[in-house]
């Protein structure tokens, strides 16, 4: 998803810099041109960054969903295999000698212990899907940072390129004025002679 971004970001910014190039405008049209592109693009970025936020949040839904149903599941299975141990264990308890007392004990102690190892195994998957949102909310957090730095510095950039070429301009238009009353000049004084 990173790698879509920053390509996305670079056509836009490769994009913006060409018609900055191509652009038969003034300084101050540009220069609006460039502020209304980089609002665009930070509107997409930020769409962009508000849908990864969704997909993430979602991602996390379905696998904490996933995660319960796994837990109900397991407890589930826990339980019946208990009640099913524990009916074996009170049957075995009634016809048999104190050798299979003890024996029906530890079945449903081992019963115990399963359904207790399925509980903590389901209470250990919810940690890691939060520790991976929180990790996943920061590297978006980073990557809109790095967007906004980005647009900003491209349009200073392109302010600065404007305004020189504006600079140039004048100057160009001012040695062509110059040209040109000199040569008035002289053919006035040629036809004075």
């Amino acid at each position: 998803m990173n790698n879509k971004l920053g390509v996305f970001l670079a056509g836009g910014l490769i994009g913006a810099g060409v018609a900055l190039f191509y652009a038969p405008r003034t300084g101050v049209e540009t220069r609006a041109m460039v502020a209304d592109k980089a609002q665009a693009m930070w509107g997409q970025a930020q769409g962009l960054g508000a849908q990864v936020a969704v997909d993430a949040q979602q991602f996390y839904g379905n696998a904490a969903q996933n995660a319960q149903q796994v837990y109900g599941a397991a407890a589930a299975n826990a339980q019946a295999a208990y009640t099913n141990v524990a009916a074996s264990a009170q049957q075995a308890y009634v016809t048999a000698s104190d050798r299979g007392r003890q024996a029906a004990d530890a079945i449903a102690q081992g019963a115990q212990a399963v359904a207790g190892r399925a509980h903590e195994a389901a209470e250990g998957v919810k940690p890691v899907f939060a520790e991976k949102n929180d990790e996943l909310r920061a590297k978006i957090d980073a990557a809109r940072e790095r967007i906004a730095a980005q647009v900003a510095k491209n349009a200073e950039q392109a302010s600065a390129n404007a305004e020189q070429a504006t600079e140039e301009l004048q100057a160009e238009a001012a040695v062509e004025q110059a040209v040109e009353q000199v040569e008035e000049t002289v053919e006035e004084e040629q036809k004075a002679e």
